[in-house]
């Protein structure tokens, strides 16, 4: 009952200093603490409903593959092998903070299983043209054919004997191409006649380990090419 009977006294001590603070402000002030509540208030529930919506994940997914876009004219020229590239379709692994993590284990482990197979960015490059064919070279062993590349979804085909369809990837070092495990073992087994070795098991128990896994080449452009700045100059 004592502590009821003061906690009533406080309460009652309180509600005549709150009235005289708020008395004691101008009705510019209320008016101001009033917008900026309200300010505060919107900010954070545009966070919590950012937070909590499907479509934030959706963006985070396109931000790894389809958001920062290649179009068919930066697509043309020589391309380089620089590093094995590596990303995430999965929503659930791109939402945590170990999503970064595991790109750069992938990553690394990648570049072993590379550098076992000899691919180096002198024997591995790909050349794609503005009359839809293309030429590769993988670890040496050269290959052409046509292509095909859809800007909006950002999917290529590379049309040999077989179709293979994988993904572009811009960044600011130049661009990935990126395939489920399936194509990229069809490219080093079928194009770079690669065959029995461990590296490969090791890149199909990589791609195992981890859902939406897309694995391919980091490529940079060819130093002498100035196809992309041609045509960028000519469109303007």
């Amino acid at each position: 009952m004592k502590r009821i009977y003061i906690t009533l006294l406080c309460a009652l001590a309180v509600v005549p200093a709150l009235a005289m603070a708020s008395c004691s402000e101008s009705p510019e002030q209320t008016a101001a603490k009033a917008d900026s509540t309200s300010s505060k208030s919107g900010i954070l529930s545009t966070l919590i409903s950012s937070a909590t919506s499907g479509s934030t994940l959706t963006n985070i997914v396109e931000d790894v593959i389809g958001k920062n876009k290649m179009t068919a004219e930066s697509l043309i020229g020589t391309w380089n092998y620089a590093e094995p590239g590596v990303a995430f379709t999965s929503e659930s692994l791109l939402a945590t903070a170990g999503g970064e993590v595991a790109a750069t284990t992938c990553k690394d482990k990648l570049a072993s299983c590379y550098s076992q197979l000899g691919i180096t960015a002198s024997n591995t490059s790909f050349t794609f043209k503005d009359d839809g064919t293309f030429s590769a070279k993988i670890k040496g062993t050269k290959c052409s054919g046509k292509y095909t590349f859809d800007e909006d979804s950002q999917t290529i085909t590379l049309k040999i004997l077989i179709n293979i369809t994988g993904y572009t990837k811009k960044d600011a070092a130049g661009m990935s191409l990126l395939f489920d495990e399936s194509k990229i073992l069809t490219i080093l087994q079928t194009l770079g006649k690669v065959s029995g070795s461990s590296a490969i098991s090791a890149i199909t128990s990589l791609a195992s380990n981890y859902d939406g896994l897309q694995v391919g080449f980091d490529l940079s452009k060819d130093s002498s090419d100035t196809t992309v700045d041609d045509a960028t100059t000519d469109s303007e």
